[in-house]
């Protein structure tokens, strides 16, 4: 990675609401080992030191990363514990009680991720605790990967299989931010630009960065409730070193009591909401290829106003919305007259969060029409998966 792009990125990660919403779900799951002790952290790959900032609260943390501008960087914000290592030739014994490791195995410097994985593993102390971000689905691969120095992007199985084999129990695993996945799928698919590369890290709006926090907020609390998003622009995955020491049982049981996951009726129903969250997208590319064709045909060739061809185009797909969610998604037996009403209620109020994200897009932060109502379809799907669930179809459930 450049000085440019490591700069960037210091300057705008205690803002941008990726890597405040990130911080969050790494903190958590952090502050859930082992209250009674102070931690010996590792951020394998800290980049200019914000994770490790962030984490000195529960005990000492450490930092390696094999560039000297990022070293350089984290001493620039008071951090001592940080030296240049690789990670391809790193290695220690028994040293931490958790590993970080956010966005860095994708990077093209590492060929053997097996082996990195194994020498986490070497490292942790008995029942210590691996928590990694990455980069998911290689059909996102795009003009940020190149500027960051990405290589390769993985799926869960992958990666999970990987740490089954290096020594590790999975306890949380689940793709990220669905709906950046269809950004970023739709703007490759519509994009036409022969701009030069450019990374797509840049400040944003304030109530734009404000508002995908918050619809990332609600993300974050379903997958520390133990549930697992069914796909993603990026994977999280939190693995315990499946290997008995002092206070092993300790150490088990109150994650176990934290993490939502071990709970039977939990993980069942967890399931259930996959499915369902999985029939929700199926319906939801169809209404979001009816909704563009009519959207880009009345703004495109009939030449009518943004939000009016906006309107039209989600008009288009709520009955048919409503009828294959009522009957296929959440199978529920309820009489039409009963659901059309909250149906349409929550259809007013992701329509209402879809236009406010389409305008704020369009008038403040300059950005064309066409690609701004891609920011609204992804306000509107995840405000209209999450009431529908557990409001006009949650008899169904």
């Amino acid at each position: 990675m450049n000085k440019e792009e490591y700069r960037n990125i210091f300057d705008n990660e205690y803002s941008y609401w990726w890597y405040k919403i990130l911080d969050d779900l790494v903190e958590y799951f952090v502050s859930t080992y082992d209250s009674r002790k102070s931690l010996k952290i590792l951020d394998a790959g800290c980049g200019t030191g914000r994770m490790m900032s962030k984490l000195l609260k529960y005990g000492e943390v450490y930092g390696i990363d094999a560039s000297p501008i990022a070293i350089e960087m984290c001493q620039s914000r008071d951090l001592s514990n940080v030296k240049i290592a690789d990670l391809n030739e790193w290695s220690a014994e028994n040293e931490f009680n958790i590993i970080v490791s956010l966005d860095v195995l994708y990077h093209q410097s590492f060929n053997n991720i097996d082996k990195i994985i194994n020498s986490f593993s070497k490292a942790l102390h008995p029942d210590g605790i691996l928590i990694m971000n990455l980069p998911a689905f290689n059909i996102l691969r795009r003009e940020h990967d190149k500027i960051v120095g990405g290589n390769k992007r993985f799926r869960v199985k992958e990666i999970k299989d990987i740490l089954i084999k290096n020594g590790f129990q999975i306890h949380t695993s689940s793709y990220r931010h669905p709906l950046l996945f269809k950004y970023i799928l739709l703007k490759k698919l519509f994009s036409i630009s022969k701009e030069k590369s450019k990374s797509d890290l840049a400040p944003l709006y304030g109530p734009l960065n404000k508002l995908l926090f918050l619809i990332d907020k609600f993300e974050n609390i379903i997958i520390k409730m133990g549930f697992s998003i069914p796909y993603g622009s990026s994977l999280f995955v939190v693995a315990k070193k499946n290997e008995k020491g002092q206070n092993s049982h300790y150490h088990s049981q109150a994650y176990a009591q934290n993490n939502f996951l071990f709970k039977p009726k939990t993980y069942v129903k967890s399931k259930t909401i996959l499915k369902q969250f999985f029939k929700y997208s199926i319906v939801g590319i169809f209404n979001t290829a009816i909704g563009l064709t009519v959207i880009y045909f009345f703004f495109n060739v009939l030449n009518f106003n943004y939000i009016i061809a906006n309107i039209i185009g989600y008009a288009c797909g709520l009955v048919n919305s409503f009828v294959w969610n009522k009957k296929w998604t959440f199978k529920s037996s309820q009489h039409y007259s009963k659901e059309i009403v909250p149906f349409l209620i929550v259809f007013g109020i992701s329509y209402a969060a879809n236009l406010l994200a389409v305008i704020i897009s369009v008038e403040f932060i300059e950005i064309h029409p066409n690609i701004a109502q891609i920011i609204g379809i992804a306000a509107y799907s995840s405000t209209n998966f999450l009431i529908n669930r557990y409001w006009t179809f949650s008899r169904a459930n």
